[in-house]
């Protein structure tokens, strides 16, 4: 299988995670590279010139397409493969499809940092962690999709 670019990230990024998820899921590689020091060589000049951000995760495509932020990336690697049911053409679903990445990244990816902090001594509840997990819950509750069943 030919790799469709690099991914640049660490093993333990949930935000790569997704990433890599997404490219196995739709039968794509994504090469990583393994001496990527994180977090000296994302403030690199080479990298920073890539990368306005410097920030991984961070994507460069075999043809120097180059993107940031973990949800442009995952779109665009899910958009490679347009049979893979990622995505959808139409409107509503995708503005759902756009609706649930942004709730996990914003009320609940914002808190796994916290997450990993309890399960390392860290404080016992989080009143905000808990209030999204509740929601998200009640959503998933009798339905197997966060979209409509197509």
């Amino acid at each position: 299988m030919t790799s469709i670019g690099k991914l640049w990230t660490v093993s333990y990024q949930p935000t790569g995670m997704r990433i890599r998820a997404i490219a196995a899921f739709c039968d794509l590689s994504l090469e990583i590279p393994d001496n990527f020091n994180f977090p000296v060589d994302n403030r690199s000049p080479e990298f920073e010139s890539k990368f306005l951000s410097g920030m991984i995760p961070a994507f460069q495509g075999n043809d120097g397409f180059c993107l940031f932020e973990t949800t442009a990336i995952a779109e665009y690697v899910a958009s490679l493969a347009p049979d893979s049911g990622l995505l959808s053409a139409s409107p509503k679903e995708l503005a759902l499809i756009h609706q649930w990445v942004s709730y996990a990244d914003t009320e609940i990816g914002r808190y796994t940092n916290q997450t990993v902090k309890l399960l390392h001594s860290g404080p016992l509840y989080n009143k905000e962690v808990s209030y999204a997990s509740i929601a998200l819950e009640v959503l998933l509750t009798g339905t197997n999709f966060l979209t409509p069943d197509a």
